[in-house]
Parts: C-alpha cells; structure tokens; sequence
C-alpha cells in the first residue's frame, strides 16, 4: 500500500518524495466576477484584473524571464513565453481548441497588458528626465518627445481595448492563484498560501505535484501545483519515496 488513514482519521500517510525547494513566490493574481454574463464581460474582466494586478503580471513575467526570452531549463523546447502562457492556463486547453488555438486566444487577450506595461515604462522614462541634471532647454525637447510617446501609447491602449471588446472570457487557470520559481528553476502555479521555503512533492499514485510544508515527515499539504516540466511525472523516482504523514 502506498497511502493508509490514521484510526483518528485526522492525518494520511503518503508514499512520496520532495522534488525541489521553493524559493521564490511571486504576488497573487486577483479578479472580480459578475454575478451575470453581460456584454463585453470578457472585455470588463480583462480592465478589472488590468487595474488590481498590472504589477503582478510584471512580477510574474519577470520570474519567467519572458522580457529576456530567458531559456526555461526544464524544457529546452519552449521559449519562456511559451512556458509562461501555459502555466498561466496550467497545461489545460478549453474544449475544442489545441494549443495553437489557445494561445492564439490568449495573446489577444492579454494585449492590454502589455500596452499597459509600455505606457508605464515610458510614464517612468518622462519622471526621470524631469529629475535629471540636464539643461532645461535639453529636459524640455526630451520631455516633450516622451510626452509623445505617452500619448501615442495611451491613445495605443484605448483603441486597442476598444477594438478588443468582444474578446472571449480568458480560460486561464491563474485568477487567485500564485507564482513561484524553485531552487532548480521549475516554475509553477499554486494556492495563494504558498511561501518561500515550502516544497514540491510527488506521491506514488498521480503525477499531479502538491505544495507541503512541514519537516520530518509530518507535512501539510498547501495545495496542487502545476509546475512546467513535472506535470506529467518526469520527476518522479520511487527509489526516492518515502513515508510523509500529511495533514
């Protein structure tokens, strides 16, 4: 047997192994709902989850290193962007779409992000020209060519969501849920309860890896996880299980 229940029925003991250590987590994305569809909701969704966690979509690109296009090392075959969108959908795709399909879904709807993310960092740009030791006659044309680039870039952003505004509901799995990297660089999504220093186990009997925490041998159990590169099992080694007592 590779699981028993205590006679109490309070704590289960599982056959399974830590995986990796958690060591980076990463803001947790939040979204309001509506009680009734309406017109536009996914549109209305998208502006809502835009304006409480634009910093946490930053955050989260960061870990993936999708900026850089950072190589992820579990899986040498996708770019980080391709790691990122399918975490975000944690490796399901909706019914009746392949992966191509969701992807091309999914980038339609994260566009507001990322002119969001340029309006910001060119907002940025035209405070530090304010602030730099340049002449003022210098600060003023360069501050008047960022200007530019903020209007173009808001203008950018409202046609952008106006031309968005049927777009679908995002099928992704990451509303009110957590990043986080691992010492080995696995990247994963998992319960917002997740912290630094909590671990990645598989047990014998699924492939599905679980958030723990805890020290020898009695562990809670925080919650599933996907994490790009061991969903599917390729970490698991029953030379390495062990009992874990698991509340």
């Amino acid at each position: 047997m590779f699981f028993s229940v205590s006679n109490d029925n309070r704590a289960l003991t599982l056959s399974g192994h830590i995986v990796d250590k958690i060591t980076r987590v990463r803001g947790a994305l939040e979204q309001d709902y509506y009680e009734t569809p309406q017109p536009g909701s996914g549109l209305l969704a998208a502006n809502l989850l835009l304006q409480k966690s634009s910093d946490v979509i930053k955050e989260w690109e960061d870990i993936f290193g999708v900026r850089q296009n950072r190589p992820y090392p579990h899986a040498s075959a996708d770019t980080a962007w391709d790691v990122y969108w399918k975490t975000l959908h944690a490796g399901c795709y909706p019914d009746g779409m392949d992966a191509d399909k969701t992807k091309e879904s999914f980038e339609k709807w994260y566009t507001p992000f990322r002119h969001m993310q340029e309006l910001s960092e060119t907002s940025v740009a035209v405070d530090e020209i304010g602030k730099s030791d340049s002449g003022t006659p210098a600060r003023v044309v360069a501050g008047v060519g960022w200007f530019g680039k903020v209007m173009y870039k808001s203008v950018k952003l409202s046609v952008g969501m106006v031309r968005n505004r049927a777009v679908a509901q995002s099928d992704i799995r990451a509303v009110h849920r957590t990043m986080f990297k691992t010492d080995m660089g696995y990247i994963g999504l998992s319960s917002r309860k997740i912290k630094d220093g909590d671990c990645v186990a598989l047990f014998q009997g699924g492939k599905m890896p679980f958030g723990i925490r805890g020290k020898e041998g009695e562990f809670n159990i925080i919650g599933d996880a996907y994490v790009h590169g061991i969903i599917d099992g390729e970490a698991f080694d029953l030379a390495k299980c062990e009992a874990f007592e698991v509340y």
